[in-house]
């Protein structure tokens, strides 16, 4: 009976370690699978569920910035503008700024201006303008002529990494990454180019993703051309106001320590006038994710 209670045991603890080893060695999600996740959830209309799936994706990740990115929107989605302009100000810093593409400045240009802050707005025009100006000439050129500042880094790093694609960051670029497409060591013909060390077949492809980058920025532009008058309109139609104001205030007998709108009597607008604007504003005059007036 003893010898039989013994064998029951010794089978009872072997599937106990069997099974405590398959939960050890269980495959945990891959964090493209956790974001994959939590786009549907967003598109399910699931936006605490999606911003849940995106805080999982870690620092260390090269998936973290598209996170971020992604989960502003959701904010947006829930109308926490300022939660999605903290979001996405980590986005745009300047340590980060080589990794990411051009919506990026006009999504936190969008979000300043629905938090009427229309200095912000301003600010995030001249980043983009400073930052991409040499960036988009590099992509330009690799997409005209298979050829630019970072290439070589490029061949080096995926040459390197060949048996390793699926580990390759953005980091593993440094600074060059800013000359090269978005995410370009991701795309699957390139992954297999450098399978089969099909180097012009990767050069071939670059030159498509940078040309598919060109346009991307392109559109990008003429969006913040739009936005960028409808400020210009508003803050000129604010001044002409504030101007108006003035004129009434200096004719009047009103006391001497009265606080004065910092208007000059030129038309020019400066950043600390604008601070004025922002601060006796209390609701802008048109919500850019909705259109027309509130």
């Amino acid at each position: 009976m003893k010898i039989k209670n013994y064998y029951i045991t010794a089978f009872l603890l072997l599937i106990f370690f069997h099974l405590v080893g398959c939960l050890a060695f269980a495959k945990k999600p891959s964090e493209k699978m956790i974001i994959d996740e939590a786009r549907l959830a967003y598109e399910k209309g699931k936006v605490d569920q999606a911003i849940a799936l995106y805080n999982k994706i870690p620092q260390t990740s090269d998936f973290w910035l598209e996170a971020l990115e992604e989960k502003t929107w959701s904010f947006l989605r829930k109308d926490q503008a300022n939660e999605a302009l903290a979001t996405i100000t980590t986005v745009t810093s300047d340590l980060l700024a080589p990794q990411i593409g051009p919506e990026p400045y006009l999504l936190k240009a969008m979000i300043n201006y629905k938090l009427c802050n229309i200095k912000g707005v301003l600010e995030d025009f001249s980043f983009f303008k400073t930052r991409f100006k040499e960036r988009s000439a590099e992509i330009e050129k690799l997409a005209d002529t298979q050829t630019n500042l970072s290439l070589t880094k490029a061949l080096t790093v995926l040459k390197n990494k060949k048996d390793q694609l699926n580990q390759i960051k953005a980091d593993d670029f440094g600074q060059d990454i800013k000359f090269l497409p978005r995410y370009f060591y991701r795309d699957k013909e390139i992954q297999n180019a450098v399978s089969t060390e099909n180097e012009s077949a990767i050069i071939i492809r670059l030159s498509q993703l940078a040309k598919e980058e060109t346009k991307e920025i392109e559109v990008i532009l003429q969006k913040m051309h739009l936005l960028e008058s409808q400020v210009v309109q508003q803050v000129f139609a604010h001044n002409k106001q504030m101007q108006k104001k003035k004129a009434e205030y200096t004719s009047s007998n009103s006391k001497r320590n009265t606080l004065v709108f910092p208007y000059t009597s030129s038309n020019d607008i400066w950043l600390d006038e604008i601070d004025s604007f922002e601060a006796a504003t209390s609701e802008c005059p048109v919500d850019p994710f909705k259109g027309g007036t509130k």
